[in-house]
């Protein structure tokens, strides 16, 4: 998989695409498909001269996965009603990592009328974000740790395919209260009885022979 980041340099330096198309020469119709990740065939002096508006290097424009990410859906589901004015909600996004669909989530809090953010369980230190979580296996975590799937990959994953607007449409938050949003992959940790079938299950049959014995003691 292969990505452009263009529509995060836009944003961070405060350029729209009737802009950029003046002053880089790139018809409107070319930068599209390259803001929205839709272009199949970039043209070299294209990711040049983007390149050299922006000053970086094409290894900034151009980021690739060796997994395939992929938006799927996401969900706003009611929980519990606080007290009278507040209601709790978790908020589900689930992301395809190749053809196995991770869900993410993270609990929040609005009044009633769903106009103000009450409180949220997962916020970033600085306010800043939502931060959702999903555990996996550690094999999995090892797996995408191994295919080198970074936490920068992921929050620029964000930010290039529009996760904060598709999830604002389809839960029906206004996206005044929509935060950006950041996924995290947790390796969930083995409690005292994984660790202990695991340790079992590397006895020699001698073994287990002589630790059945003593349990039956």
């Amino acid at each position: 998989m292969i990505f452009s980041t263009l529509k995060k340099f836009m944003n961070v330096n405060n350029v729209n695409q009737h802009n950029l198309s003046k002053v880089t020469g790139i018809s409107r119709t070319t930068l599209m498909p390259i803001i929205n990740n839709t272009n199949q065939n970039i043209k070299y002096d294209t990711v040049e001269k983007l390149c050299q508006f922006f000053d970086i290097g094409m290894q900034d424009l151009l980021i690739y996965s060796k997994i395939n990410v992929s938006y799927i859906e996401s969900s706003l589901i009611e929980t519990t009603g606080t007290n009278e004015e507040n209601i709790s909600y978790e908020l589900y996004v689930t992301l395809a990592f190749d053809d196995k669909h991770l869900q993410f989530f993270g609990g929040l809090t609005f009044d009633k009328g769903l106009n103000n953010l009450v409180d949220y369980q997962s916020y970033s230190k600085t306010k800043e974000h939502w931060q959702l979580e999903c555990l996996v296996e550690p094999s999995y975590g090892e797996y995408l740790k191994n295919c080198e799937l970074t936490q920068g990959k992921l929050d620029l994953f964000t930010i290039v395919f529009d996760i904060r607007d598709k999830v604002s449409e389809q839960t029906g938050l206004s996206k005044s209260l929509t935060k950006d949003i950041k996924f995290r992959v947790v390796s969930r940790t083995k409690n005292s009885v994984d660790t202990l079938l695991d340790k079992i299950s590397k006895l020699s049959p001698e073994e287990k022979d002589t630790l059945i014995n003593e349990i039956k003691k």
